[in-house]
């Protein structure tokens, strides 16, 4: 089983060429270090834990986490669906890229450059995409990668479509959700890219967030277009996540104030005091939170797993733009910090059971 990512352009290629030498499902079962009668096993519904954990906002975000077997699986795939999106990478995409250690620092797409792609406009919109991988059915997946430019052999594209989705859609949690969503998007990347341009617009996606900046007013025709665009590729648009920017405002692109330098933006940081206030409450029993588990130490260790994973995964996003010396950095870090040290632990009564994830 592959277990290294690709260190340079050939051995990413030869990535590609090995996923492509793949005719039937049983070579790439093989290649997993299982057969077609253990496999399928792997992927059942019964192989994902699935529960929620709360949001800055009250709400809860649904986390469906592969158990360690197939999330093994799913973790080589991804590798090899790396490196065949980056045979075909748009210039628009900067979310959920593998950039190779051999490339320059200007040449790495990552959200700070995608938001300095921005930093001149006068004009700008930012569009989100609702319920981003729910939306990419196992349909699709089969589809886009028997089709070209990919060109999987039909069975491939099927045991891949089936490996990595969950109740028919690509699952919140799996290792492939992020390039599974990018390989789909490809067409509609082509096409707004292609009409941005005749319309002197510039188009930018960093996952399910799409901008576009202009040094004129972007129209009300262009946002039909736009929305057309997306209702056709089977995408739904966040309405309450819908930002216009004139040319006096000052611009936000995924979580970045754009300006001279790019910075974090307030609300940013706002959201991370509270997952962090969330944390606390969680982890010293105060707030009773929904799961789908029945079982109370798996429900533990995977709703404080997902909530940490999330805090610390927004500090490094700080760390990483503001740098780790920067004072709003360092006051979260200690803030979390404390958080951490004040355990309870969870009770039974900690929990509300519930039917669905809806």
């Amino acid at each position: 089983m592959l277990k290294n990512k690709p260190e340079t352009t050939q051995e990413q290629t030869e990535q590609v060429q090995l996923l492509r030498s793949f005719k039937e499902a049983n070579q790439l079962a093989s290649f997993l270090e299982t057969d077609m009668v253990k496999l399928p096993l792997q992927y059942l519904p019964s192989q994902y834990r699935c529960f929620k954990i709360p949001k800055p906002n009250g709400k809860f975000r649904l986390i469906e986490a592969p158990h360690t077997a197939l999330k093994a699986t799913q973790r080589c795939i991804n590798t090899l669906l790396q490196s065949l999106y980056n045979q075909y990478i748009p210039e628009c995409s900067y979310g959920f890229i593998y950039n190779l250690p051999t490339l320059r620092k200007k040449e790495k797409r990552h959200i700070v450059s995608h938001a300095k792609q921005h930093r001149n406009a006068k004009y700008m919109i930012n569009i989100d995409l609702k319920d981003f991988f729910h939306q990419i059915s196992v349909e699709k997946i089969n589809k886009t990668l028997r089709e070209g430019p990919y060109y999987l052999q039909p069975e491939i594209a099927s045991l891949i479509s089936k490996i990595c989705c969950l109740n028919s859609r690509l699952p919140m949690g799996a290792p492939t959700s992020p390039v599974l969503s990018n390989i789909c998007l490809l067409n509609l990347d082509e096409q707004l890219t292609t009409w941005a341009n005749k319309n002197n617009i510039l188009y930018t996606r960093f996952a399910d967030d799409l901008t576009f900046s202009s040094s004129k007013k972007i129209n009300t025709s262009s946002f039909i277009f736009i929305q057309e665009t997306l209702s056709q590729q089977s995408l739904n648009i966040n309405p309450s996540k819908f930002k216009q920017f004139n040319h006096n405002d000052k611009k936000e692109v995924t979580g970045l104030c754009i300006g001279k330098k790019v910075t974090i933006s307030k609300k940013f940081k706002l959201e991370v005091i509270k997952d962090i206030d969330y944390f606390k409450d969680l982890n010293t029993h105060r707030y009773h939170y929904q799961t789908l588990y029945a079982d109370e130490n798996e429900k533990r260790t995977s709703v404080l797993k997902f909530a940490r994973q999330a805090i610390e995964g927004k500090l490094n996003f700080i760390s990483f733009v503001m740098g780790k010396h920067n004072k709003v950095y360092v006051h979260l870090k200690e803030k979390y910090r404390t958080a951490k040290k004040m355990n309870g632990g969870i009770s039974a009564h900690g929990y509300h059971l519930i039917q669905s994830a809806k």
